[in-house]
Order: C-alpha cells, then structure tokens, then sequence
C-alpha cells in the first residue's frame, strides 16, 4: 500500500459518505481504495511506535489483518455490506503452543496469541480497537486472564485514563454499573 506521512493523512465527510453508497460492489471497493490504504499507514506509524517504545518485534507473534478484504474476480455478485474499515494485529498460529500456561476446553495448548489490535474506520469516526480475546478457555485460563487485571488494575486504570480509554465492564445484580473495576473483574470471574 502507497506510504503517507502521517500529518497528510485525514478522514472527512467525503470519507464518511462512502459508508453511505447503496451499490454493495461499489462501496467496497471505495472503502477498500480510498480509505484503506490511509487507514492502514496509521495503523504502521502506531505499530512502529509500538516497537520503539517497548523495544519488541511486534510482528513476531502477529499477523496484520484488514477488511473489506475479498476477492476481486469472483463467481457471484459481493453480498457483504461494508460499514466499517479495519486495519489491526492478530494472533499469528504456532505450531508449538506458545501459551503453555492457558488451556482451551479440551485441554489442548492455545497455538493463537489472544490478542487484537487495530483501527477501525466506520461512519461514526476513527476508533483503537485493543482487546484480548479468549478462544473457548477453560475456566482456570480465563481466570488468568482477570487475575491478571485486578492484580495490575491501578495501573491499567491510569494508561485507560491517560489514553482516554474505558475497560469494559460487565455488571448485574450483584455488581452496579458504578461498582469498581475490581469489583466488576470478580462478577465476571
């Protein structure tokens, strides 16, 4: 994909306005075009950020995904309508199992990183996509994953704050929608 300078890069009206083309084909291929190819040289200047600051391949264990991805010759007529654009980090398989301490229900070792980072473009505006995904755990893999975060919740509090992010926070009965995160981390648990 053609490289930008990050400061020349922008998405305006006319960008949120491809969301809108009724023609299935014709939206896809403006999104995947136009707003792709911009999209996806963010994504790069915050990867290479990512690396710098952490001093880590970031691609090592990662693969870089992107939709609208399709084929262009085809059989049939596109039926996927496209309202968003998506540029992000995945998981790459290991053959190995790298993630020897999670276990999935048929305690089989975990050969995907369960990780996901991206952007995404849709008619609302740019979002950061950061999430970690659980591939059908066992239940004592999922409990690492939340151990995890009540253990180190001060500090993932303040780098949300900082980055004006917000965990998801799950809650009912007996966790209120203003609870603390570790109280919502051990309704979840």
């Amino acid at each position: 994909m053609m490289s930008m300078q990050l400061d020349q890069i922008s998405f305006d009206e006319s960008d949120k306005n491809l969301f809108q083309v009724d023609d299935t084909r014709l939206r896809a291929d403006a999104i995947r075009f136009s707003i792709l190819p911009r999209l996806y040289n963010v994504f790069n200047e915050a990867v290479a950020k990512v690396a710098e600051v952490y001093q880590t391949d970031v691609l090592q264990d990662s693969m870089v995904s992107y939709y609208p991805h399709f084929r262009t010759k085809r059989d049939n007529e596109l039926k996927h309508v496209y309202d968003t654009a998506y540029v992000g980090l995945g998981g790459k398989r290991s053959k190995h199992g790298k993630w020897k301490r999670l276990k999935k229900k048929d305690n089989k070792t975990v050969q995907i990183i369960p990780i996901r980072f991206g952007l995404i473009l849709d008619i609302e505006g740019l979002a950061l996509f950061l999430e970690n995904w659980r591939q059908r755990l066992a239940d004592d893999s999922y409990k690492k994953f939340f151990d995890f975060n009540i253990e180190y919740e001060p500090l993932i509090q303040r780098l949300c704050h900082n980055s004006y992010m917000r965990p998801l926070a799950a809650h009912g009965d007996s966790c209120r929608p203003v609870s603390t995160y570790k109280q919502h981390y051990d309704f979840i648990i």
